[in-house]
C-alpha cells in the first residue's frame, strides 16, 4: 500500500490544532532546529528568531528558568527526561509545557538531541480546579457533618446522625430505608418520593411532617433537605451527601383529638374547639384558667367543664369566645391532612 507523506504545511496545521511542536538538535555542530509549532507556543512567528536555548531561557517563569538551564547544562545525565515549564509570552499570557527530551550518545558522548512540547495549560487548569473542588467540598462536608446524610445513589442512607440524635435510633438502625419507620405512615410516601427527586435530579425541598422522637412521641417538625451536588473529573455530577435540618416546630400537636373533626369551623360557621384544645392552648401561653375565663369572659366552671370533656366538640358560641381569645393572644389554630389540630404561637406574638 503506498501512503502519500504529509506535507510540511500538513505537520503544521496538525501541531497548531494539537499544542504541540518538536525540535531537535545537533549538538556538535551546535544547532537547533524548532518546528512552527515550538514557535507558536513560544508565541512567535515561525522563522522570527533563529533557534537557541538563550531565547527559551528569557521566555521562562522566572521560577522555572534556573530548572531548564541546569537541565540544559547537564544532557549527559539525562538520556531522557520529562521537564514541566511555564512560559511568559510577550502578550504577557501564560502557558504550561511539558518537555519530553531524548539525548542520543556516541561512546558517551551526547552528540544529538530530540523533543517534543506539548501544551498542557488547559490540563493543569483541570487539575487545579479539581483539586480547590475537592478541598471546598472536604472543608464543606466538616462543617456539616452534623447535620449532612450520607446516601447511595439509590436514596438509601448510610449514615444520618441528626435523625438519630432526634429519634433514638442508633446508626445501624437507621441504614437503608429503616429510619423511615419514624416518620408517621401517612407522611411517609411523600417524603420518599421528594428524597429521591433529591438523590437523582438535586432537588431540594421542604416539608412539615409527624416525627417519633426518642421518648416515643409524636413531633410535628419542619424538614428540609438540600443535597449536595460535587462535580467528577469526568465531568459528570455526583450527589453522595444531603444537608438536613430537622426541626420541631414550634406547635402542639394532639395526634388523637379532634381526628373526626374536618376543619375549625362548623357547618354554621361557629367555631369549633375541644377540651384538649383548650388544655394545650393554655400550656402554651402558660395561662390559668382563670385568666381564660377573664379573657374569653367565659365562666370559669364552663372552661373546667369543657376542658373535663376531652376530645368532645364543641360548636356553640361559648366555644367562638373561647377560641377567640386564643386567638388574639396569639395561638393560631391550624388543621393537618389527617384531621388533627395542631396549635402554633404567633411570630408577631
Amino acid at each position: 500500500m503506498c501512503r502519500e507523506a504529509l506535507s510540511a504545511e500538513d505537520l503544521a496545521l496538525i501541531e497548531r490544532q494539537c499544542a504541540y511542536g518538536t525540535w531537535s538538535g545537533d549538538l556538535k555542530a551546535g544547532k537547533l532546529f524548532w518546528s512552527d509549532g515550538i514557535y507558536h507556543l513560544l508565541g512567535l512567528e515561525p522563522g522570527s528568531v533563529e533557534p537557541a536555548p538563550h531565547v527559551i531561557f528569557s521566555l521562562l517563569h522566572p521560577e522555572d528558568r534556573s530548572r531548564a538551564e541546569q537541565r540544559w547544562a547537564n544532557l549527559e545525565d539525562h538520556e531522557e527526561s520529562v521537564l514541566d515549564f511555564r512560559i511568559i509570552r510577550s502578550s504577557g499570557s501564560i502557558r504550561r509545557v511539558r518537555s519530553h527530551m531524548r539525548v542520543v550518545f556516541d561512546n558517551w558522548v551526547p552528540i544529538r538531541v530530540i523533543g517534543i512540547w506539548l501544551d498542557i495549560t488547559e490540563l493543569h487548569q483541570a487539575r487545579v480546579n479539581a483539586s480547590e473542588a475537592d478541598r471546598r467540598y472536604t472543608g464543606l462536608m466538616r462543617s456539616v457533618s452534623s447535620i449532612a446524610w450520607e446516601v447511595e445513589p439509590d436514596g438509601a442512607v448510610l449514615s444520618c446522625s441528626s435523625f438519630c440524635a432526634f429519634t433514638g435510633l442508633k446508626a445501624h438502625e437507621a441504614q437503608g430505608w429503616a429510619w423511615l419507620e419514624r416518620v408517621h405512615e401517612k407522611n411517609r410516601p411523600a417524603l420518599r418520593n421528594a428524597w429521591l427527586d433529591a438523590v437523582r435530579w438535586g432537588k431540594s425541598f421542604a416539608m412539615t411532617l409527624l416525627v417519633m422522637d426518642r421518648g416515643g412521641q409524636w413531633n410535628l417538625s419542619a424538614f428540609r433537605a438540600a443535597p449536595i451536588t460535587f462535580r467528577n473529573l469526568d465531568g459528570t455530577y455526583a450527589i453522595s451527601h444531603i444537608c438536613v435540618d430537622l426541626q420541631r416546630c414550634e406547635w402542639a400537636f394532639l395526634p388523637d383529638q379532634s381526628k373526626d373533626v374536618p376543619s375549625l369551623m362548623g357547618d354554621g360557621g361557629e367555631k369549633i374547639v375541644t377540651g384538649a384544645l383548650m388544655r394545650a392552648a393554655r400550656g402554651l401561653l402558660d395561662w390559668p384558667a382563670k385568666t381564660l375565663a377573664h379573657k374569653s369572659g367565659v365562666s370559669l366552671s364552663t372552661i373546667r367543664r369543657m376542658e373535663a370533656e376531652g376530645v368532645q366538640a364543641h360548636r356553640d358560641m361559648t366555644a367562638s369566645m373561647i377560641q377567640v381569645a386564643f386567638e388574639r393572644a396569639g395561638v393560631e389554630f391550624l388543621p393537618l391532612p389527617d384531621g388533627s389540630i395542631a396549635l402554633k404561637l404567633s411570630e408577631s406574638r
